[in-house]
């Protein structure tokens, strides 16, 4: 079994939670990919547009590496544990029968409850991003959440719904409405992108606020995908393709 301090469980829930994984339609994308190695734990959840990942020191080194499932409501079982107690995560079964099973400490009570999983393998596999990283400190990540508001919410304006990052002037990152518009200079990759809103929520979180994060653009231009890594947790995001409008000509 795989013990887990409810402590780090929960913290790691709080962060997951940014990208709404459990209301996908596709059932495994319900689902937190569990990936043990060495002495931690790697979980991840996806979207298929976002894949959001943290790692956890283990308190004991299982066996061996390993990979699971763990289904949202499972987690949300496990994180109602007593304070200061750990959680067990034994997966069973065979390759369309699989099941978790969930011992926790409740009310001072053992608890053993068994969830139906997906299949780990037909969980989407992390996107490769082999290209050059550029340090963003902690200023970058604050302005982005600053400037952010102003981004659309209108689902016709798709490339409006973003952050865009501009090296131009030294580096800036811009939202719009159209009628609304912020802007602030910040550290930036040396090739513009633009980052889709439901990214910029998950850096949001004080995980990635309080830290520098290191941002890795892809060497291949015309592949559209940003990763964002913050010590233990990891982003990738989908940037939006197209040309962001002209900043300083949307509003009249």
């Amino acid at each position: 079994m795989i013990q887990i301090t409810i402590a780090a469980l929960k913290k790691a829930r709080t962060l997951l939670g940014r990208l709404r994984f459990a209301q996908c339609k596709l059932p495994v994308l319900n689902h937190i990919h569990a990936r043990v190695g060495g002495s931690s734990i790697t979980l991840a959840v996806t979207d298929l547009d976002q894949r959001l990942e943290t790692r956890i020191p283990l308190p004991a080194t299982p066996n061996g590496p390993t990979e699971f499932l763990i289904p949202s409501e499972a987690l949300t079982t496990a994180t109602k544990a007593d304070k200061g107690s750990s959680v067990l995560l034994h997966p069973t079964g065979r390759r369309g029968h699989r099941e978790l099973k969930l011992v926790s400490i409740s009310a001072g009570m053992r608890i053993e409850s068994m969830h139906a999983t997906a299949d780990c393998e037909d969980f989407p596999q992390r996107p490769v991003i082999e290209g050059t990283d550029t340090r963003l400190p902690a200023a970058t990540m604050a302005a982005l959440q600053v400037v952010a508001p102003c981004a659309s919410t209108n689902a016709q304006r798709h490339v409006l719904q973003s952050v865009f990052f501009s090296p131009e002037e030294g580096g800036m990152l811009i939202a719009t409405d159209g009628k609304h518009l912020a802007g602030a200079p910040a550290t930036v990759p040396a090739r513009d992108l633009i980052l889709p809103t439901p990214a910029v929520k998950v850096l949001g979180h004080s995980e990635f606020l309080k830290r520098e994060v290191i941002i890795t653009l892809p060497r291949d231009s015309e592949k559209n995908l940003a990763a964002f890594r913050a010590g233990d947790h990891l982003l990738i995001s989908r940037t939006i393709e197209g040309s962001y409008p002209n900043y300083r000509q949307v509003i009249p």
